[in-house]
């Protein structure tokens, strides 16, 4: 018998790109270019560049891009870096399905690296990152409800799935890779409580360079725990205690894990995505009445998740950037002042100001059963605002803008990404969006890594 671990290996290497059907290719490509404009649309965070002047103090091969910069570092250094940043916005993509949570398009920044410094095939990236979004949502499926763990330590898994098959791992190599990773890769849940740090934001690139490290030295001959998954103080006792780890090697077909992520339309933590866009439309209806706001009564679906998030105190006084776009009464109070929800909205502590102090006192969130008829795989929202005049306007959105179920298309992606992608010409963003729109004819990733790189840092 073959343990868990190596069975996992096998399994990795049996999808055949060739054979994926065309739409979840094209989700592929779609939720790409979004990573690939997250992490630009962050270039200018001081926070961000700070990152990438810790990744240039520490040296490594030349052999992969920093998205938006001249930089070239070793691949474990380029999935720290580029994870980061497609990561800094809360502004990537939102996983979905019977549990939803997360973000797997973390996890581009393997098959950006290796398949960079492999000369892959636009084909075999496309089928590195349906492996990696297969493996997350399966896992993230199957995971207790226990908050212990961060989403992240998925990485610990899809991280080594993507970059040896863009290595061309034997399975012998390819388990080894997983038994290292997931031994060091489980990151605790801190990481997403209470008053929030750059730990948000730069979990899945921490988890991920281990990753890569465990598969450098995998690739090398190292052996790792075999038995890593299933045995004694392995994942199964500890990380996915009660669950049942063999639905992680069920077959492939069917319905693909990557046709369940979403894009975002806004800068903000998942579940408030169709609040802030409730938000925006009540916005439209009193507009120029903003000073008149009274109340605001927000109802938001009856999960574990939104109570959660709902109950947390920190969230309801932001002090830093990762709690304000973690913060419900924020992000609602700056869209129904401002009419828009963007990078601008953050500018200069906005949620130290005084004015959207006093609209978010006048905020009340609650969770209401009677929104889940949308669920599962939907964060929903209703809200009502009362003016001093007695006027009342409501909405009521079930899936944001840029949700799967209403169909996830090219003019979604494309036009967040003219929006974001600024540090780039309008010519460079129309040349990126051509390649990898069409990645699938690709011969050399390294090809299209080249357009990612500017003359200068911003």
């Amino acid at each position: 018998m073959t343990t868990l671990t190596e069975r996992l290996a096998a399994w990795i290497l049996e999808l055949r790109p060739e054979e994926l059907p065309v739409h979840v290719t094209e989700r592929a490509k779609l939720l790409l270019l979004d990573g690939i404009g997250c992490a630009l649309a962050a270039l200018p965070e001081q926070s961000c560049q700070e990152v990438l002047g810790v990744i240039g103090k520490m040296g490594g091969a030349p052999e992969c891009a920093v998205i938006g910069t001249p930089m070239r570092t070793s691949a474990p250094n380029a999935v720290l870096a580029n994870a980061a940043l497609m990561r800094f916005l809360d502004l990537n993509d939102m996983a979905w399905g019977q549990k939803p949570g997360g973000h797997p398009s973390d996890n581009m920044a393997f098959a950006l690296a290796y398949g960079e410094r492999e000369r892959s095939s636009g084909l075999e990236v496309l089928g590195a990152i349906v492996v990696g979004y297969e493996i997350e949502a399966r896992w993230r499926q199957l995971k207790t409800s226990s908050q212990n763990w961060d989403y992240s330590t998925g990485s610990s898994l899809a991280g080594p799935a993507m970059a040896g098959r863009l290595l061309r791992l034997d399975p012998e190599r390819l388990a080894n890779a997983l038994g290292l990773s997931a031994t060091f890769g489980p990151t605790l849940g801190i990481a997403r409580a209470g008053h929030l740090s750059a730990a948000k934001w730069l979990a899945s690139g921490m988890v991920g360079h281990t990753a890569m490290i465990a598969v450098e030295l995998a690739a090398a001959g190292i052996s790792g725990p075999r038995t890593a998954l299933e045995g004694p103080r392995g994942w199964a006792q500890t990380v996915s205690a009660g669950a049942d780890l063999e639905e992680l090697v069920d077959p492939w077909g069917g319905h693909f894990g990557i046709e369940d992520a979403s894009i975002k339309a806004f800068p903000s933590l998942a579940t408030s995505q169709a609040a802030v866009a409730a938000a925006l439309q009540v916005r439209q209806q009193f507009a120029g009445k903003v000073d008149s706001i009274e109340r605001v009564m927000v109802r938001m679906a009856d999960v574990e998740m939104v109570r959660d998030q709902v109950r947390d105190e920190a969230r309801k006084s932001p002090a830093s950037r990762e709690t304000a776009d973690h913060s419900f009464p924020f992000l609602i109070g700056v869209a129904l002042m401002d009419g828009d929800l963007s990078l601008q909205q953050f500018e200069n502590e906005r949620w130290l100001q005084p004015a959207t102090q006093a609209m978010m006192r006048k905020i009340e969130v609650v969770t209401d059963p009677a929104l889940n008829r949308y669920l599962p795989g939907a964060f929903p929202a209703a809200i009502e605002v009362v003016l001093s005049s007695g006027e009342r306007y409501r909405a009521e959105v079930p899936f944001a803008p840029g949700h799967h179920r209403g169909g996830l298309t090219a003019q979604h992606v494309t036009s967040k990404f003219d929006r974001y992608a600024t540090p780039l010409s309008e010519s460079r963003r129309a040349e990126l969006k051509e390649r990898f729109l069409g990645l699938e004819s690709e011969q050399d990733l390294r090809d299209v890594m080249r357009l990612l790189a500017l003359d200068e840092a911003p």
